[in-house]
């Protein structure tokens, strides 16, 4: 399995993903004072 790996801020993730049709269910912030900040997000495409 090849998995492809992009940092990108949460936030800009999810408005991205509003802009294109999907719903942003849930967002978790991952940080720490060694790396940058990281998320989770779960969204769902728009019916």
């Amino acid at each position: 399995m090849k998995v492809y790996v992009h940092r990108r801020q949460p936030a800009q993730v999810a408005t991205w993903l509003e802009d294109s049709g999907f719903t942003v269910e849930a967002q978790t912030i991952l940080s720490s004072l060694e790396s940058t900040p990281a998320g989770i997000l779960f969204a769902r495409r728009r019916p």
